[in-house]
């Protein structure tokens, strides 16, 4: 019965549970760091047009936005879309290459808590957190942790342990399948690359789905404005299988359809045209935010490569745009 909710708190990075019948909240609890390679400057020369600028492996907390809920094998599971949102005005948040950073500490991947890689090209142009990090209370950093994972995470909703993470599968995918979309802005492809160095591509929708006789999740990506289907059903070999985006070559080409802020999906047996179908909420530019209503589809096995080939202006588009509505 639906008698619990799951509630997200991203400041706090934590998930409260809600008893619906009580009206008391019965468990608050924290989500895990979770290690992110990522392209975390802005700076880092012609290597921010390749798969090379994903390299900068940094701490992140998930601080999540949207979350839904499903069940597999008896497990109640929460998928959440790690935004990273976070308040300013208590001024624990810089960027790394002014921050107390323990310069003697080494990591791992690029090297990110090494000296010489606190710096533009590296990790210095992220924002992150003062009050994280801090492991042996020196008042040094010797974890830079930043707000917001680029990923989307499923967790065990009794335990909140992570069951899968997306890791750097959208970066990847942007710089490999649309790179003139990489860390824009708003859907604005002349600001290519400036928002490396704060949340990348920030996923904000979120949407859980099943048709088919498989599982997806759907995620809109803020800033980039990339709508990603995934195919969760084997969780060991989790594929994006769709991709759309409004914006193409040129500014602003999505017009009212910027900045997906919500996904519902839609039944194919719940609506008149017979088709699976979602719904995309777009904060737009300005006052023009609008709904775009895209058909959907099971991407078959061997391979997502050959399943997106052929669709759409960006020979990627799985995701057919139906009609657009406001």
């Amino acid at each position: 019965t639906n008698t619990t909710a799951y509630v997200t708190l991203p400041e706090n990075t934590a998930i409260a549970t809600l008893d619906l019948e009580s009206g008391k909240y019965t468990a608050i609890r924290t989500l895990q760091t979770i290690n992110q390679r990522i392209d975390a400057s802005d700076r880092d020369g012609p290597g921010n047009s390749t798969a090379a600028s994903v390299n900068d492996v940094v701490a992140s907390l998930p601080m999540p936005d949207t979350i839904k809920t499903f069940v597999r094998g008896g497990t109640r599971l929460l998928v959440t879309a790690n935004e990273g949102d976070a308040r300013i005005d208590d001024g624990d948040i810089a960027r790394a290459s002014s921050s107390p950073i323990d310069q003697t500490v080494s990591g791992s991947g690029d090297q990110i808590y090494s000296a010489g890689n606190v710096n533009n090209g590296g990790i210095g142009r992220i924002d992150i957190l003062q009050d994280q990090g801090d492991t042996d209370g020196d008042g040094l950093i010797e974890v830079p942790t930043a707000m917001g994972t680029r990923s989307f995470t499923i967790w065990n909703a009794e335990t909140n342990t992570l069951v899968f993470d997306s890791g750097s599968m959208i970066e990847d995918f942007v710089v490999a399948n649309d790179i003139t979309t990489h860390g824009i802005n708003s859907g604005n492809v002349s600001t290519f690359d400036t928002r490396s160095d704060a949340k990348g591509p920030e996923i904000e929708a979120l949407e859980f789905a099943s048709f088919d006789g498989r599982d997806f999740v759907f995620v809109g990506a803020e800033r980039q404005n990339g709508i990603f289907q995934f195919d969760i059903t084997d969780l060991n070999n989790v594929e994006i299988v769709g991709y759309y985006n409004t914006v193409t070559g040129t500014d602003d080409t999505g017009g009212a359809f910027i900045s997906p802020e919500s996904i519902t999906f839609i039944a194919a047996a719940d609506n008149p045209t017979g088709l699976n179908l979602i719904a995309v909420g777009y904060e737009g530019t300005g006052a023009n935010g609008s709904v775009a209503i895209y058909s959907v589809s099971a991407i078959p096995e061997p391979s997502a490569a050959a399943a997106l080939a052929g669709f759409g202006a960006l020979g990627l588009a799985a995701l057919r745009r139906r009609r657009s509505v406001r």
